[in-house]
């Protein structure tokens, strides 16, 4: 009786007597069969040779566990995709306001930008913007005057952004000139002062209303107008 063949040379036998184990060369077997006998009883059977199906053991070298790497390894903790998330968030959140920072400095001291390198002014023009604005740009004033008793003169209107974008609102001033000496010249200035306006910005198409009084007005006043610069300074 046949229990178990080790390799592809040996095997193990049972004696069907009285069960005595023992190796045996399985090439002693080959190709036919043989009779053998029981070294402890010496009961003698015949054994069948080995399946030429039982396949040989392949030899298999163990794979030895991969080195770690000499490459000392952080100890800092990993980032999760939330943190991920919020480092990401919070540096979109810097470079927009960097941008807006810029942008605001770029527009609101776009003269002093241009006097300090001229070269900038072509840099403005090209994107169509003015690097010298001239006081009121972007907005109109429409204004009447009421003559009230002798001295009294009251003037009246609004301020209108006509640009598409919110301003700071400009000064305005009312200026009383006199007769011009030469027909189509400009009259003396007998007299000239600011006009308070509320608002301080105005949004795209917003207006706002101004009121003044002058009590009395000067003698031999020929013209009123309302500017936003003053003449008077520049004389």
């Amino acid at each position: 009786m046949r229990d178990t063949q080790l390799d592809g040379t040996s095997m193990i036998l049972g004696c069907p007597e009285c069960n005595t184990r023992f190796a045996i060369d399985a090439q002693a077997l080959r190709p036919d069969g043989r009779r053998v006998k029981c070294g402890k009883c010496e009961h003698v059977w015949f054994e069948e040779p080995p399946s030429p199906s039982a396949a040989e053991p392949i030899s298999v070298t163990p794979l030895e566990p991969e080195e770690q790497s000499s490459i000392p390894t952080p100890n800092l903790p990993a980032l999760t995709r939330a943190d991920q998330k919020r480092t990401a968030g919070a540096a979109w959140v810097l470079v927009v306001f960097l941008l807006v920072v810029v942008g605001a400095l770029a527009w609101f001291g776009r003269e002093s930008i241009a006097r300090a390198w001229p070269m900038v002014e072509t840099i403005y023009a090209a994107v169509g913007i003015n690097a010298f604005p001239q006081p009121g740009d972007g907005f109109s004033i429409e204004f009447g005057m009421k003559r009230v008793g002798e001295t009294m003169l009251q003037i009246s209107g609004e301020v209108i952004n006509s640009s598409n974008e919110s301003l700071i609102t400009p000064p305005i001033y009312a200026i009383f000139e006199g007769a011009p000496e030469v027909e189509g010249a400009k009259g003396e200035i007998l007299e000239s002062w600011q006009i308070p306006v509320d608002a301080k910005v105005l949004g795209p198409g917003e207006k706002v209303p101004f009121f003044a009084e002058s009590d009395p007005f000067p003698e031999n006043t020929a013209n009123v107008s309302v500017l936003f610069t003053n003449p008077a300074d520049n004389q």
